[in-house]
């Protein structure tokens, strides 16, 4: 030992003597790594990682070392171990620790010294090896023939959340192949990278993905839904029930090695109320003690058809604090605020939050000015870099949970995986800093900057309206496109990269479409003015060729193309379809936006059906009738209103938008929802103002004539079915709560005692225990001495 210093000392020395120029940061074209706790398998494995992660970047000699032995200039050294053992064994590393602060479990500490060449990765303990390697690794620049340290600083930091997890959903169809652990422990190693320190797995769950993710000293939970919505599973409320999933647990469960948790999802999927629930995992835990006896159970507060009582049951449940209860997690479903709900537990147990980072629509938090252009194509599952709101998100309920575990279905959301790692490490992390370490690390861009600003731009697409977007959506393409002509060939063949690259021409298609499209319906609808001049069968012929025109310009194609192209690359099949791609994407849900791509921005599909119509009808007097109805759907006269409630248009008169910054969840605040159940309807109708559970939508309308009187028109909407929904007009029920029909529009006459003081509050609300109101379009009529009938 005492020789082993002095040589140490002797290096040191020597290396301090090379003279260099001012202010020039060192280059090496030789690293020689020491670990300094030999024993150690996690803190060997983090010193293996920091090698072959620079040996797959540069072509820099690298040698594991037990002692250093070069003292050849242009060499830097590496030690690798707890700051224990770097004080006992690296002469001169305790001034240099010591000066930094301290640091607590998982943290760890960089210093550099360019004067002898050396480089302390230190940890409070294993793991924390493992996150200085990591940060080590965001921050050097390896090149082909040398590494540089410039952006390299002391730095001594600690995680400030205790759970840091990441949730991969996976399909034994790739990743359980011999190539698919491979790419799946890389995975786990890039997480690992960020300061992941715990994995969630589901869906085909082998021992080797366990093992896989032991290497990097990860906790492994479990998640194990108790789904009762279809019999084939078997029911748990019956024993004969109850027998069968626990001897299909204990089949699966018992094959593999220790876990630290199972996730048992208090609904969704799971219909259990929650005394059948919590017996349940009573029942549970019996096995679990044989089988796999240190694992907690964690639970989350989940369901489509949640009352007060059920929630006031659930919270009483948990707050009895069983002893196989690891903690509750705040999941989406659940209708209590996470500020409520964290009063509502006991203080000693544990909450971490489920953030859904994988859906930008119809999610637990959707983004807030999502254009419908968009939801139609991209749909639920979608390439969605999101990194202010990820952030802002993360940082609004910090201070309301001990960590996360981030609900994801595939890799699509791979970007907001590592800014949301970064955020639960420190919350005051600038994300720009995180988008230019993954940039360095797994892209190998050079211009991180410009990255930064193509991501920046990808997720300001997203925000507004597409058809007045236009200029924002072609600024982020040109970042793109530059980016291309300067990266290498690994970097575009990354499908990091591609993904966001992909992006970035899907927007441009979309937006270009959608002028061109809406154009299209403008001219159709042209045409169905001349019936009387040019007849029934011409306009609606002419109408047809104006909506069934395609753009051949060359650019707009383009972008199609490249998308294509871009697919083609990560598909396994070659069929254009992303998801094919196990190797990478290992997802549950596959995009929507192949198939999508040229999903009509227009009433193009409901005008065809129309014209079917009308083409059938006997009488031309009513040919022209159902063509005006068709021209003049959306009209309104003075004093009037028509609305697609969710448009940009109508959210100025929707009380309590303004919220969203501090209820991203929308649990108290009305939110814009896509889709519906019905086929060929106005596009109008497959947007929504919609309010979860037993939030109020109230939508003002000021300005009408006092001395006139109004109806109300109402078209529902939505994905959701058999929603009860109330309507109220300033304290008067209109219809009380029933099930719409989606295939109707409902005409309502307002009590004029309602409209003398020129304005009315329209205020919808889902009966308790339903799971949403769905609101689509509204019209706002005087009414006539014929009220027409539709």
């Amino acid at each position: 030992m005492k020789n082993w210093r002095k040589i140490v000392v002797l290096f040191l020395g020597i290396l301090g003597t090379i003279v260099r120029s001012h202010g020039q940061e060192p280059s090496y074209t030789g690293i020689d790594i020491v670990v300094l706790d030999n024993q150690d398998a996690l803190i060997q494995q983090s010193a293996t990682v920091l090698s072959e992660e620079i040996a797959k970047r540069s072509t820099v000699a690298i040698r594991m070392v037990s002692k250093p032995e070069s003292f050849k200039k242009g060499v830097l050294t590496i030690f690798v171990g707890t700051e224990k053992s770097a004080k006992a064994r690296v002469e001169g590393s305790n001034h240099e620790l010591d000066a930094l602060p301290k640091i607590g479990k998982d943290g760890f500490k960089v210093k550099k010294n360019d004067k002898r060449n050396t480089l302390l990765i230190i940890g409070h303990d294993s793991r924390g090896c493992l996150y200085g390697v990591g940060h080590v690794l965001r921050k050097i620049q390896m090149k082909d023939k040398n590494v540089d340290l410039a952006l390299l600083k002391a730095i001594s930091s600690t995680p400030s959340k205790p759970i840091r997890s990441q949730g991969l959903h996976i399909h034994k169809k790739g990743v359980n192949e011999p190539w698919g652990i491979a790419y799946f422990e890389q995975y786990v190693r890039d997480l690992a990278l960020f300061g992941m320190n715990v994995v969630q797995l589901s869906t085909d769950i082998t021992a080797s993905q366990i093992a896989a993710s032991k290497k990097y000293g990860m906790e492994v939970w479990l998640y194990d839904p108790c789904d009762n919505n279809n019999k084939a599973n078997g029911y748990y409320t019956t024993e004969e029930g109850l027998k069968l999933q626990l001897e299909r647990r204990r089949e699966r469960l018992r094959k593999l090695p220790h876990v630290d948790a199972i996730f048992v999802p208090g609904g969704d999927p799971g219909t259990l109320k929650p005394a059948e629930y919590f017996g349940y995992l009573d029942v549970l835990k019996g096995l679990l003690n044989e089988i796999q006896p240190k694992a907690k159970i964690w639970v989350s507060m989940q369901s489509f058809h949640m009352t007060q009582e059920w929630v006031d049951t659930f919270v009483h449940k948990t707050n009895e604090r069983k002893e196989w209860l690891g903690g509750f997690i705040f999941a989406p479903w659940g209708k209590v605020p996470m500020s409520e709900m964290r009063s509502y537990l006991h203080p000693s147990v544990q909450m971490v939050t489920l953030p859904d980072i994988c859906h930008p629509m119809n999610s637990q938090y959707p983004v807030l000015n999502l254009d419908m252009a968009f939801a139609m194509t991209y749909g639920r599952s979608s390439i969605n870099p999101l990194p202010a709101m990820q952030k802002h998100i993360h940082n609004l309920y910090s201070d309301l949970n001990a960590g996360s575990i981030t609900y994801s279905e595939a890799n699509y959301d791979d970007l907001n995986k590592f800014i949301w790692s970064d955020q639960e490490w420190d919350a005051s992390t600038d994300v720009r800093v995180t988008l230019q370490d993954y940039a360095r690390l797994f892209l190998g861009i050079q211009d991180v900057d410009l990255f930064v600003r193509g991501v920046e731009g990808l997720e300001k697409n997203f925000d507004g309206p597409l058809i007045t977007n236009s200029s924002t959506i072609s600024q982020t393409l040109k970042l793109w496109q530059d980016l291309e002509k300067t990266v290498g060939k690994g970097t575009l063949d990354n499908p990091r990269f591609q993904m966001l690259l992909f992006k970035a021409y899907y927007d441009m298609y979309q937006s270009v479409r959608l002028v061109y499209e809406t154009e299209s319906e403008a001219l159709a609808l042209g045409e169905l003015t001349k019936n009387k001049a040019l007849g029934i069968e011409t306009v609606i012929s002419n109408a047809k060729r104006f909506l069934h025109r395609r753009n051949v310009d060359e650019l707009f194609n383009s972008y199609k193309n490249k998308c294509h192209q871009i697919y083609s690359a990560n598909a396994k099949t070659g069929t254009l379809n992303i998801g094919d791609n196990y190797r990478w994407l290992m997802e549950i849900q596959p995009m929507s936006s192949s198939r999508n791509i040229d999903f009509p921005l227009n009433n193009k599909e409901w005008l065809l059906d129309q014209f079917s119509k009308i083409e059938s009808m006997s009488s031309e007097i009513e040919q022209r009738e159902a063509l005006g109805k068709i021209v003049n759907r959306t009209s309104v006269g003075s004093q009037e209103y028509y609305d697609n409630l969710g448009s940009p248009e109508s959210l100025m008169r929707i009380q309590g938008l303004e919220n969203w910054a501090t209820d991203p969840g929308t649990l108290k605040t009305p939110r814009v929802y896509f889709g519906s159940t019905e086929a060929k309807i106005p596009l109008a109708q497959r947007r929504q103002i919609s309010g979860l559970y037993d939030t109020p939508v109230t939508v003002r309308y000021d300005n009408l004539d006092k001395g006139s009187s109004y109806i109300i028109r109402i078209a529902y909407g939505g994905v959701f079915k058999n929603q009860k929904i109330q309507l109220v007009v300033d304290g008067h029920t209109l219809h009380d709560y029933q099930v719409p029909d989606k295939s109707r529009i409902y005409e309502f006459e307002i009590p004029k005692k309602l409209t003398l003081d020129g304005g009315i509050n329209l205020t919808w609300k889902a009966e308790e225990g339903q799971t949403i109101s769905q609101i689509a379009e509204v019209w706002i009529l005087k009414k006539k001495d014929t009220v027409l009938q539709v």
